[in-house]
C-alpha cells in the first residue's frame, strides 16, 4: 500500500480518524503502530474482557474505539517499545479504510495468494471451518472460537503448518512474488533506544 502512494509508514494516525479529536493521536505514526512503540496499552482502558469472557473480544465495536482514542495519552511512552493488541487493531482497521477493503480481502490480495497460501484466511470457508482446531482451557473443557470484530488485523488470521511453512520460505528466500516487501520487515528502524522491525521484535535475552 506504501508502494502503491496510498500511505506512509510516517504518516501520523490522527489523519485516519477525523471523527476523534486528540492531539496525541497526531504525535504517533503507523510506523508506531507497526512496531509496538505508540505507548498505547495492550488492550484499550474502556475494553472489559469480563462482560463477555468465552468470546472477550466480540462485542467491542468502532463506537468503543473512538470512545477510547478520544481520551487517550501516552505520550510519555511514545518511542518506546509495550506490545499493543489494541495498537496493532487500530493499524488493521487503518488499512482497511484507507483501501476500501476487509481485512481478509487485504490479506489475500497482498501476501497469501502471490505466496499461494490457500489455507490462510481471516474467513474460512465451509471446508476449511469444518478442519479449525478448536481450543481447550486449562481444565480440558471445549474452548469456543473467537470473534475479534475490529482486532481482526491484531489476531484474526488463520492458518495451517504447511502454510506458515511457505511463509518462513518467503522469508528466507529473494525468489518470490512480494521479496521487496518482505525485505522491508528485515531492516532495523531505529527508534527510541533500540531497533525495531515491521510487526516483530528480535529478543536478546538468553
Amino acid at each position: 500500500m506504501e508502494r502503491e502512494k496510498l500511505l506512509s509508514p510516517d504518516d501520523m494516525v490522527g489523519k485516519f480518524v477525523p471523527n476523534v479529536k486528540n492531539d496525541y493521536l497526531y504525535k504517533i505514526s503507523l510506523k508506531n503502530l507497526a512496531t509496538h512503540t505508540s505507548g498505547l496499552p495492550a488492550l484499550a482502558a474502556n475494553h472489559n474482557l469480563a462482560k463477555n469472557r468465552s468470546n472477550p473480544y466480540s462485542m467491542y465495536t468502532e463506537q468503543d474505539l473512538a470512545a477510547f482514542l478520544s481520551t487517550a495519552d501516552y505520550t510519555d511512552s511514545i518511542d518506546s517499545f509495550g506490545y499493543s493488541n489494541i495498537g496493532v487493531a487500530i493499524m488493521g482497521n487503518i488499512l482497511c479504510k484507507v483501501s476500501g477493503s476487509k481485512y481478509d480481502e487485504l490479506l489475500k490480495k497482498y501476501i497469501t495468494s502471490p505466496l499461494q497460501m490457500n489455507e490462510t484466511a481471516v474467513i474460512l470457508n465451509s471446508e476449511q471451518d469444518g478442519r479449525f482446531l478448536n481450543g481447550h482451557a486449562s481444565t480440558g473443557k471445549r474452548f469456543p472460537h473467537w470473534d475479534l470484530s475490529i482486532h481482526e488485523g491484531a489476531g484474526g488470521i488463520k492458518s495451517s503448518v504447511s502454510d506458515l511453512s511457505l511463509f518462513v520460505r518467503a522469508n528466507l528466500n529473494d525468489n518470490n512474488p512480494i521479496a521487496s516487501t518482505l525485505q522491508k520487515s528485515h531492516l532495523p528502524m531505529w527508534i527510541g533506544d533500540s531497533n525495531r522491525y515491521f510487526g516483530w521484535g528480535e529478543d536478546r535475552e538468553r
